[in-house]
């Protein structure tokens, strides 16, 4: 792949830093170029993305620049299909108790400018609590609830 198509260079290293909420975490990644010529596997085929779990954080992560620069970078590597699983996407759906149904404005949004970047590839992870709703799953109500939302969400993203 890259390494092996750079005939002069046997090490290359990488590194990856983020400022996210105060921190500021760097990661260095070396690769060495095979002897051979031969095809290099693919190392990962999908990465978890973590933004904040609770839901104002969550959309104003979503609105920030450091949100967007990264998501580009997501959708610009040259992997094709790789896989970006979000994880606390729930808590974007709101439910709305004067009609008992839940709105996925936020949510589509969030994923429209993913998408936008060229990330097309999203894993959705159940995570989240809705409104923050759900207490107890031994309640019956609250049982069909959560059927209706993952049926309302499976039927928007099919």
């Amino acid at each position: 792949m890259l390494l092996a198509n750079i005939p002069n260079i046997f090490a290359v290293s990488l590194f990856f830093c983020t400022d996210f909420m105060s921190f500021f975490v760097c990661e260095e990644l070396t690769l060495n170029r095979p002897r051979s010529k031969q095809q290099v596997q693919e190392l990962w085929s999908s990465t978890g993305f973590s933004p904040p779990s609770d839901f104002q954080h969550f959309k104003n992560f979503s609105l920030s620049d450091q949100f967007h620069q990264n998501i580009l970078m997501l959708g610009a590597l040259p992997l094709i299909g790789l896989q970006i699983r979000v994880h606390w996407l729930l808590n974007l759906v709101t439910y709305v108790h004067t009609s008992k149904k839940f709105d996925f404005t936020e949510l589509d949004r969030f994923v429209g400018i993913i998408k936008r970047y060229g990330v097309d590839n999203i894993g959705f992870e159940l995570m989240g609590n809705p409104s923050k709703i759900f207490t107890d799953f031994e309640n019956d109500e609250q049982v069909w609830l959560w059927y209706q939302l993952v049926h309302s969400a499976g039927e928007k993203n099919t």
